[in-house]
């Protein structure tokens, strides 16, 4: 049966053909209902309900208000629905819905899918292979360890893929997206987006917009789109190690910065083979025959 969490015992609670409950809380108070060990149904009314799933694959909906709901072990389905809803998914491969509101999810253990929907959510994937939708808003949303895949979608979002090898789109409005560890593929979509590669060899694209785009080591491969996008270059030996390559500069429309060099450089561009070298090492690879001046290049 159900245990109750220091409150009222569920309006209804039933069993279902997999040996757990369906338990539904009451309307107009708080339910803190949790679940079985099995496969449970727990269906949350009209108030800020605290909601336990326990083990089995559980079923949870939050109902109205600004809901805590916790999924804990398996593979869970939980539903925020409308209201501010903060929710765990904890171990398992978790399906999460935010619904409407200004949520917080976390998937936690294993290979979420996690839907943030309406307003500005904030999302974590945690541990796993997650993927991260983040629907309309401004969303944060925060990938974790794992290979992710990441869509920002509607709103001007920050998306962070952290460690491995990340799939990352901002999509519509100005995104800001940190790939961080691994050797990502970054997205911008529509808008005047900021695309930061960081450790790995990146893909970076910026689609449509004027987009900024900035890595520290090389081999990486670097695309504006259309738009006046800035290529940034922030000065390290990393950045001397491979040679990192701009595959659409425009010169009348784009622009290089080379941040952190200070005085001692050295700069050339062999319109032959389309390389930029900086005190006589290669560090860009653009396409030859453009009629750069080298003293457009900016540096900071």
């Amino acid at each position: 049966m159900s245990s109750i969490i220091n409150t009222t015992t569920p309006e209804s609670s039933s069993p279902l053909p997999n040996n757990g409950l369906d338990i539904v809380g009451f309307e107009n108070q708080v339910n803190r209902l949790q679940g079985t060990e099995a496969s449970d149904s727990i269906t949350g009314r009209n108030l800020g309900d605290i909601l336990s799933g326990l083990a089995g694959n559980d079923k949870i909906f939050g109902g109205q208000g600004n809901d805590q709901i916790f999924g804990d072990k398996d593979n869970d389905l939980l539903y925020g629905n409308n209201g501010n809803d903060t929710i765990f998914g904890g171990q398992g491969n978790d399906k999460i819905f935010g619904g409407q509101g200004k949520d917080s999810i976390d998937g936690n253990v294993g290979n979420d899918q996690i839907f943030g929907d309406k307003d500005n959510d904030l999302l974590y994937g945690n541990n796993g292979n997650d993927t991260i939708f983040g629907g309309q808003g401004n969303d944060k949303i925060f990938g974790g360890q794992g290979k992710d895949s990441i869509d920002g979608n509607v709103g001007n979002d920050q998306i962070f893929g952290d460690k491995d090898n990340d799939l990352l789109y901002g999509n519509l409005g100005n995104d800001t997206i940190f790939g961080g560890q691994g050797n990502d593929k970054i997205f911008g979509g529509q808008g005047d987006d900021i695309l930061q590669g960081d450790i790995g060899k990146d893909t970076l694209s910026g689609d449509k917009g004027n987009d900024r785009l900035i890595v520290k080591d090389g081999g990486n491969i670097l695309t504006g789109g259309t738009g006046k996008d800035t290529f940034e270059f922030v000065f390290s030996e990393e950045l001397l190690e491979t040679v990192n390559v701009i595959t659409d500069f425009q010169v009348d429309e784009d622009t290089i910065i080379i941040e952190g060099v200070g005085d001692q450089k050295n700069i050339n561009y062999d319109s032959t083979t389309g390389i930029i070298s900086l005190n006589n090492k290669d560090i860009l690879q653009l396409n030859s025959g453009l009629n750069i001046d080298i003293n457009d290049i900016e540096f900071i």
